[in-house]
């Protein structure tokens, strides 16, 4: 059974005693708070549909409502689950954030710092840090966030490459060596230096 709020709680959080889930985010209140008046760290904010601002509603990333991560849940209290230095939101390629539902009112959405998925046709997965194993976080082959890889290493039709690599591809450039081998000079690279730069 779902934690409840106090009324006296409540009213110091300016939830609506009338309605277990002030919010409609999925969350009950009581649950968001731990069922008192604060918002502690790693809990949810009962007047915001997307606590963490990182394009995704509370009630999609704790999708059982209990206001524990569980497996194959997104943290709803953290922007970055898998600390890879892309949002769930990109990750998953929400183009805009959650709406806030009522403007000035109470209820609050996803902040306007959001920047959305620029090619929400590629997308990885926010539970992995490195999406296409190649030894590279998914933050570090797509170095600016934006969830698009524009003109790879080695560039294409003449032009020069952004330095970014597909983090849903092991082998950027399709030739047979990891990406991660090629960033990092390991593997069969091991002592020749980085030779994704060289292009």
């Amino acid at each position: 059974m779902p934690k409840a709020t106090a009324q006296p709680d409540e009213a110091a959080l300016g939830t609506d005693i009338n309605n277990p889930d002030s919010d409609a985010d999925g969350i009950p209140d009581g649950v968001e708070t731990g069922g008192d008046a604060t918002i502690d760290p790693g809990e949810t904010n009962p007047l915001d549909r997307d606590s963490d601002d990182d394009g995704l509603a509370d009630g999609v990333e704790d999708a059982n409502g209990d206001g524990i991560q569980q497996a194959g849940e997104t943290s709803p209290s953290n922007p970055d689950s898998d600390s890879d230095g892309i949002v769930d939101g990109v990750e998953l390629g929400r183009v805009a954030g959650v709406a806030d539902p009522d403007g000035a009112g109470p209820i609050g959405g996803t902040d306007g710092a959001f920047d959305g998925d620029a090619d929400p046709s590629t997308t990885t997965n926010p539970l992995a840090a490195d999406t296409d194993g190649d030894g590279l976080d998914d933050g570090v082959e797509d170095a600016n966030g934006d969830g698009q890889t524009v003109n790879s290493i080695g560039g294409t039709g003449g032009a020069a490459g952004s330095g970014e690599t597909d983090p849903g591809n092991s082998d950027t450039d399709g030739d047979g060596l990891s990406d991660g081998d090629e960033v990092t000079a390991t593997g069969p690279l091991t002592g020749i230096g980085n030779t994704a730069r060289r292009r």
